[in-house]
Order: C-alpha cells, then structure tokens, then sequence
C-alpha cells in the first residue's frame, strides 16, 4: 500500500500535476545547468586561449626586441666594416703610390 491509496481522485490529480510541473521545472533547470556548464567551458577555453595568447604576445614582443637589437647591432657593424674597408682601400692606394 502507497499513501496515495487513500486520496480521493481530485487531490491525486492535483498530486499529479504538482509532481509534473516540479519535473519540468526540474528538466528547465538541467538544461540550464547544461548551458551553464558548456558555457562555462568555453569561457575557461577562451581565458586559456587568452593566456596563452597574452604569454604568446609577450614571447613575441621579446622576440621582437632581440631581433631589432639584433639588427641595430648588425647595421653598426656593417658600418664598421664600411668605414674600415674605405680606410683600407684609401692605405693601398697610399701604398701603390710609394711603392711605385
């Protein structure tokens, strides 16, 4: 025997339809649950890819930084060079000059 066996047809029809609305309240609030929870994932995947990309971003600044020192130093040196070949070009023609 149940406790409902007693009830008249009128409150088990009532009993009824409180349990029905209660499971589709409960049914809205799991698929709420849901969206809340797949959401939350993609947010988690965003602020990752945001990191991630932040850290990224910082790498390639310091990256970035290196390679114009890089170049600067490169371009000083070049101009060393230059300044040297000229000077070295300017003593052999000195030195063809007296040796002639």
């Amino acid at each position: 025997m149940s406790e409902f066996d007693e009830y008249p047809v009128d409150r088990l029809r009532f009993e009824y339809e409180r349990r029905q609305n209660e499971v589709s309240n409960l049914q809205q609030e799991l698929s709420d649950l849901k969206r809340e929870e797949s959401q939350t994932l993609v947010n988690w995947e965003r602020a990752r890819d945001a990191t991630y990309l932040r850290r990224m971003s910082d790498v390639d600044q310091e990256f970035r930084v290196k390679l114009h020192e890089i170049e600067s130093k490169t371009e000083r040196v070049k101009q060393r060079m230059n300044i040297l070949r000229t000077e070295m070009e300017a003593i052999v023609q000195v030195l063809n000059v007296k040796w002639k």
